[in-house]
């Protein structure tokens, strides 16, 4: 990854979508928005920071677990549509 990478860290839920854009080394984070899956467009939402904020590529958050619960199952999911609509962005 180059140094001027910058890259969206997605916090993903049912309910809400938490974003943030790191730069490279991604030491830290700044906190962007938090939107109400109900109420946006969620994957227009992200086009529209990827430009805005210049991003390089995509860091979906996973919770960690022993087990694999709808949770999980659902953020899957959720990262087959960010590749399909985003085929140019690291993953």
């Amino acid at each position: 990854m180059n140094n001027n990478a910058r890259i969206l860290c997605i916090d993903f839920g049912l309910k809400f979508i938490g974003f943030a854009v790191a730069d490279y080394p991604g030491i830290t984070a700044r906190a962007l928005e938090t939107l109400r899956t109900d109420k946006t467009d969620v994957l227009a939402a992200i086009e529209q920071i990827i430009a805005r904020e210049n991003v390089t590529g995509l860091l979906l958050g996973f919770p960690y677990s022993d087990t694999e619960g709808d949770i999980h199952r659902n953020i899957h999911a959720f990262r087959e549509k960010l590749a399909a609509r985003f085929p140019g962005l690291p993953l």
